[in-house]
Formats: structure tokens, C-alpha cells, sequence
């Protein structure tokens, strides 16, 4: 096993423009979230391009599809850029980066919540539940 002392892991709970994002570290039998934010990629006339270009001539739409698809990458990589150089300035490396998929029970997270204060939705157990698993992984 590894040591995961300095090691972090991102979990993430994406919905269509923005995602949740928490950082977790520590061992899977207490881990420490040690950050959480929201990460937006999409706002404004970004969008909802899909009804944006429906009556567009096909090259006007690719161009416009092209231009929002550019921004929202630049976007998320500037988010997910910041929230690992949160995560290096607290001490730690992400070691590994997990997305759940479908729905889970989250009530080991629900303590963690109570200690840390809002937001604590589904969204931040899920992404919370996400990244303890994924130090699990990392550790074994």
C-alpha cells in the first residue's frame, strides 16, 4: 500500500454546464475533504447552442457548435486548473480523478456534511463518495 498522506483525489458530479467537484485525502477509513467548489463551463449565450443553431444554415451552426465547444473546454480546464492548484497549495497531488456513474447510497458522506457546513447536496456526497472510493483504489 501506498502512502496517501501528500496524494489526492478529485470527485466529480457533473450536470450539462457546470460540475461539483471535491478533493479528498487521507485513508479510506477517515478520509479529509480538503477542497469543494463548483466548477461552471457554460454560462450565458453558451448555453443551449443545440436551440441556438437549430435554424442555422449547417455552416453558421458548426461555426457557432465549434466557437461554444472551444469555450466551454477553455473553461473547464481553467476550473479544474484552479482546483488542483488549490489542492498543490494545501499540500497535496492529485493522485487520481473519479466521476460516479448513476446513483448511489451517500449516507457515510452525510456526517461529513454536518462538520463542513453548506453546500453539502447530493451532489458533493455523490462527488465525496466518488473520491473516497477512488482513494481506496489508489491506496490498495
Amino acid at each position: 500500500m501506498r502512502d496517501g498522506s501528500a496524494v489526492a483525489v478529485l470527485g466529480f458530479r457533473p450536470h450539462t454546464y457546470w460540475t461539483v467537484a471535491v478533493a479528498l485525502a487521507g485513508e479510506p477509513d477517515g478520509p479529509q475533504v480538503i477542497e469543494r467548489r463548483k466548477i461552471v463551463f457554460a454560462a450565458g449565450g453558451e448555453r443551449f447552442v443545440y436551440h441556438q443553431v437549430a435554424e442555422m444554415a449547417a455552416s453558421a451552426a458548426a461555426a457557432r457548435i465549434a466557437k461554444v465547444r472551444s469555450a466551454t473546454v477553455a473553461s473547464a480546464a481553467h476550473g479544474i486548473a484552479e482546483l488542483t492548484a488549490a489542492v498543490g497549495e494545501a499540500g497535496f497531488t492529485v493522485g487520481l480523478a473519479v466521476v460516479p456513474t448513476g446513483r448511489a447510497r451517500t449516507a457515510p458522506t452525510k456526517m461529513m456534511g454536518h462538520v463542513l457546513g453548506p453546500p453539502w447536496s447530493e451532489d458533493q456526497r455523490l462527488a465525496t463518495l466518488a473520491a473516497w472510493v477512488g482513494i481506496a483504489d489508489l491506496l490498495a
